[in-house]
């Protein structure tokens, strides 16, 4: 009797301590941590073509010269560089990039110093290679042509004289045309900044245009040079003129080499 006891004690203990060990109810759902859900993330928009385009547009200003004698100031250039940039697709942006850190290098500078820098970038073949990959993506895409050579704001002293009606406006555009003529051909040859001034002479009802080059102070044009000169710019007379002089002097008005006319070719004084 008193065995049926013991076995019912612990029976009931038993039962009574696998009860404590069972959990009734629903399961807990709830977590003693809690972690934020990271934001959802938004890939950056690409600049498009039509972005870079409209970019030109606005900015043209800043990067195409108010004449054809020089390109845009050296800082609004760089600061219309910079607003390219922004809006520059995939495919040109390491372009404007290496732009902009080349000619970065003339920020603060002015005068002599700065002619010296501008100079020095229009013979950088790095320069010019990446100006000219600019300037033909911008007319490929863009359909605008920018300048050729945008760094330097040489002023070409210019002077002229006409005689007939209406040939002022004729002596006007033969200086603009030689200039760009100049710009366009012989901008990577030694000679290019050397030049200083131009001077022109027109007789509009004979069509012929006589032209003198001037050599920049403190540049030496050798008497190679000089001729080459006189040959690019007896290139453009031919090519616009039915005839025309053309003399090369230094700063001090020392002729260096010339041709007569036409009919003459161009030799060292």
């Amino acid at each position: 009797m008193r065995q049926r006891a013991v076995l019912s004690l612990v029976l009931v203990i038993l039962l009574t301590a696998g009860a404590a060990c069972v959990k009734t109810g629903p399961p807990d759902t709830t977590s003693s941590s809690t972690e934020a859900s990271p934001p959802p993330t938004t890939k950056k928009k690409e600049n498009t073509v039509e972005d870079f385009c409209a970019a030109v547009e606005d900015n043209k200003a800043d990067l195409i010269s108010g004449s054809s004698e020089s390109a845009a100031d050296p800082e609004t250039f760089l600061t219309g560089l910079k607003k390219l940039q922004k809006k520059a697709t995939k495919q040109i942006k390491p372009v404007l990039a290496t732009l902009v850190d080349l000619y970065a290098a003339t920020e603060g500078l002015s005068g002599a110093e700065l002619e010296d820098k501008l100079s020095e970038l229009n013979r950088d073949p790095d320069f010019r290679d990446n100006l000219k990959e600019l300037n033909d993506y911008v007319s490929d895409k863009c359909d605008v042509q920018l300048n050729r050579v945008a760094t330097t704001r040489t002023t070409r002293r210019a002077t002229t004289t006409s005689a007939g009606p209406n040939s002022s406006g004729v002596a006007k555009d033969a200086i603009d045309g030689l200039k760009k003529h100049l710009n366009d051909n012989y901008l990577t040859t030694v000679w290019y900044d050397k030049i200083s001034g131009l001077k022109v002479s027109v007789d509009v009802s004979a069509n012929t245009a006589d032209f003198t080059i001037m050599g920049r102070a403190g540049a030496t044009l050798a008497s190679d040079e000089a001729v080459a000169v006189c040959e690019a710019t007896a290139e453009f007379v031919d090519k616009n003129f039915t005839g025309g002089a053309v003399t090369v002097d230094d700063s001090a008005g020392t002729t260096l080499a010339s041709r007569a006319s036409r009919s003459t070719k161009c030799a060292a004084a």
